[in-house]
């Protein structure tokens, strides 16, 4: 038991590092944010270092083990969490075609949440959001939401919002009756025919939520109800997209991940990985919720 723990504090560690290592690379990059602030990109492999080192010296170490192995119990959750969410993550990523609800025409209505763009175009994350949206969409979905503002928080020089650029990603790959340019290694088409709405404000996970639902409603003023709506996302996203579902009272809603290429663990999945100690911490969720701007002008 002592050497699983001691390997799982190692483990998470070793992941720090190589996270830390990433993002003092690469500009576009930044450490995951914390309750208050963000750090600084070398606290990441030094608090790798630290916690590995930490890991190894306690299970070798002579110390009596009634300080050893509370030790290496503390350094162990984070590790064991993270084997958790890592297989959640992967089922987020492959689980929904083979289980989702919405087979046989799609859904009534997608949400797609933004992300980063390089160049004024969908990065690759925002890219597989992009297209797990039209393998999700069908003939019967009438309207695809694009939810994402002009995002000032990655070093992006992104002049449009992320809604604009992902609209038009849509349209040029055939969905809503787009003309679709069959570029290479891309969808040359979708099923999806209905309405793309840009939602161009929204800035952060809970206001894509609520501007989405606003959209949704102004587009279906007649109907009996927005109806089935998948909200599409990364799979390390999905967690906290569907707490977020279930606090804003939209349990019929349903959320769906994109799967995230391995080479993005140590960045992506690292930030949402943190972020769910916050949100699960107690008031974590109203302290996210409370980010919102429509849930502060619901409040006033």
């Amino acid at each position: 038991m002592r050497a699983i723990s001691a390997g799982l504090g190692a483990g998470f560690g070793a992941v720090l590092v190589a996270g830390g290592i990433r993002v003092l690379r690469d500009p576009l990059l930044r450490p995951p944010r914390l309750p208050h602030r963000r750090p600084k990109p070398w606290v990441l492999p030094l608090a790798g270092c630290a916690m590995a080192s930490a890991s190894l010296l306690a299970v070798r170490s002579s110390w009596p083990s009634r300080f050893t192995t509370p030790t290496l119990l503390g350094l162990a959750i984070p590790g064991g969490a993270g084997v958790v969410f890592e297989a959640v993550r992967l089922f987020n990523g492959f689980g929904w075609k083979r289980f989702g609800a919405w087979h046989g025409g799609g859904p009534d209505n997608v949400v797609v949440l933004g992300c980063a763009l390089i160049d004024n175009a969908p990065s690759e994350l925002l890219r597989r959001r992009l297209r797990a949206a039209l393998e999700v969409a069908g003939p019967k979905t009438r309207c695809m939401v694009m939810s994402g503002g002009i995002g000032n928080d990655t070093g992006s020089t992104a002049t449009i919002s992320e809604a604009e650029a992902m609209a038009q990603w849509v349209r040029d790959r055939g969905g809503s009756q787009g003309g679709g340019t069959g570029l290479e290694g891309e969808p040359r088409g979708s099923s999806f025919r209905g309405a793309i709405v840009e939602e161009p404000v929204a800035t952060n996970t809970s206001e894509n939520i609520d501007f989405s639902l606003r959209e949704l409603e102004r587009a279906c003023p007649n109907s009996s109800g927005i109806g089935l709506t998948v909200v599409v996302t990364s799979d390390f996203h999905v967690l906290r997209v569907r707490k977020l579902l279930r606090e804003k009272g939209l349990d019929s809603w349903k959320a769906v991940g994109a799967y995230t290429p391995i080479r993005y663990w140590a960045t992506s999945i690292l930030r949402e990985f943190l972020a769910q100690f916050i949100l699960w911490a107690p008031k974590g969720s109203r302290r996210i919720l409370r980010i919102s701007t429509v849930t502060r002008r619901a409040s006033n």
